[in-house]
């Protein structure tokens, strides 16, 4: 059901969870592991759903985390591997002037 922003009540779970998963990263230097009953309770998924790896809500979560630059794994019987991953400080490209002159 869309509320009056055009956005889905399981979308904005994605975005609070992705919020939560971000908040946890501060404090944890080289990721965590959800297990999947925290998964499940965090996005609002039944308890008993053994398929819950295959939901949309966890791709959606996927492509949320990684905007921020978080990777995300997800394994059925562990739960989600959440690990921050580093972004170089600039982007550019190297070229030499002789390269520029062609």
């Amino acid at each position: 059901m869309l509320n009056e922003h055009g956005m889905t009540d399981s979308g904005k779970r994605c975005k609070k969870a992705a919020a939560s998963i971000l908040e946890l990263l501060k404090y944890q230097c080289q990721g965590f592991i959800l297990p999947p009953s925290e998964v499940k309770s965090l996005l609002g998924l039944s308890r008993d759903d053994k398929a819950w790896h295959l939901h949309a809500c966890i791709d959606r979560l996927r492509k949320e985390l990684a905007r921020c630059f978080v990777a995300m794994d997800v394994n059925p019987v562990q739960g989600i591997t959440v690990q921050l991953y580093k972004v170089p400080l600039q982007s550019y490209v190297l070229c030499s002037p002789r390269s520029m002159r062609q």
